[in-house]
Parts: structure tokens; C-alpha cells; sequence
């Protein structure tokens, strides 16, 4: 895991929201599903499969540097 050593405790903060399963940002998509299958299959680490969150439906994964990356769209 990459971290950023510039700011003291910056990587106490980021280890602390990849822990507690907190993503550091997220992303739009057309399709959360298809976005799932085609990135598990290059090897994408994932927390869960998607789910549905009131309007909307995202699925989380990690990426390479210790964050957390929510893809997201609306579930209607």
C-alpha cells in the first residue's frame, strides 16, 4: 500500500476509512453491474457484490494505494 507520508497522521487517516470500509471517493457509471463483472475479471479487488442503496446502486472496491473507490448510479 502506497502512502502519503507528507502531512503527519495522513496515513493513520487513510488506513483508518479503508478499515472502517469508507471509500475515498465515488465515481458515476451507466451501469454498476456490468461495471462489476468487467473489472473483477482484471482482477479488481471487491468488498461485496453491488447493492442497492435507496436511489441509487453502488458496489465497492479497493484500489491499488489503500482507498476505498464506490461506483454509483441511480437504481431506478
Amino acid at each position: 500500500m502506497l502512502q502519503d507520508t507528507s502531512l503527519p497522521g495522513s496515513a493513520a487517516h487513510q488506513h483508518a476509512l479503508f478499515t472502517a470500509g469508507v471509500p475515498a471517493v465515488a465515481f458515476h457509471s451507466d451501469d454498476v453491474d456490468a461495471e462489476f463483472k468487467r473489472l473483477k475479471e482484471l482482477g479488481v479487488v471487491f468488498r461485496a457484490e453491488s447493492w442497492s442503496m435507496g436511489a441509487i446502486k453502488a458496489v465497492l472496491f479497493e484500489d491499488t494505494c489503500g482507498n476505498l473507490i464506490n461506483l454509483v448510479h441511480p437504481a431506478w
